[in-house]
């Protein structure tokens, strides 16, 4: 952030930092900076190389970025540990529509990030493929999801986990009581 110093960045909507390198010291470095970033709507941090205790902290400052409609962490190593720090932060984030988190490691997601899910009535887009997410972490998103009422139109996930009772159970789950059309994305 010291190349940007010089400049008012206060105002920034859009900030691309992928491909950096920042790794867990530039995701703290910008947490302190989100702060000053009250109207970005679009963050970019994928390629990074950002672990969970980076991802960790780098949550907290989410709470700062009201406006925030696209954040994009895919290609890190947050793993679940960080991912389900963003849980509890994303009741900050009323109007993100996209989230990607896809390529983190992320195998198991808990009740903080159901929770978190809940407040996202904005959001369209929740990325999660090439995680290996277990079944129960799969259902309890879609449960999130479902428990929120509000439309939503695509979820990507693989399933290089799921046998096909798990597969049918995602799909149960999808069709009962949804207030719209649930699209799931298969990867293979």
């Amino acid at each position: 952030m010291r190349q940007l110093e010089f400049l008012n960045y206060k105002h920034f909507k859009i900030v691309r930092l992928s491909h950096n390198n920042i790794g867990d010291d530039g995701a703290v470095a910008i947490c302190v900076e989100l702060r000053h970033l009250s109207s970005l709507v679009l963050l970019d941090l994928s390629h990074n190389n950002i672990g969970p205790t980076g991802a960790q902290i780098f949550a907290t400052g989410l709470r700062h970025c009201p406006h925030l409609c696209f954040m994009d962490l895919s290609n890190n190593r947050i793993c679940s540990d960080g991912a389900n720090a963003f849980g509890p932060e994303l009741q900050c984030l009323p109007e993100l529509q996209l989230l990607y988190l896809s390529n983190n490691n992320i195998k198991h997601l808990d009740d903080r990030m159901k929770m978190g899910l809940c407040y996202l009535a904005s959001l369209k887009w929740l990325h999660l493929p090439i995680n290996c997410i277990d079944l129960e972490s799969a259902l309890r998103v879609l449960q999130a999801l479902k428990e929120r009422g509000v439309v939503w139109t695509d979820l990507c996930l693989d399933d290089f986990n799921y046998d096909t009772h798990g597969v049918i159970a995602i799909q149960l789950l999808c069709l009962q009581k949804m207030s719209q059309p649930l699209l799931i994305w298969w990867l293979q």
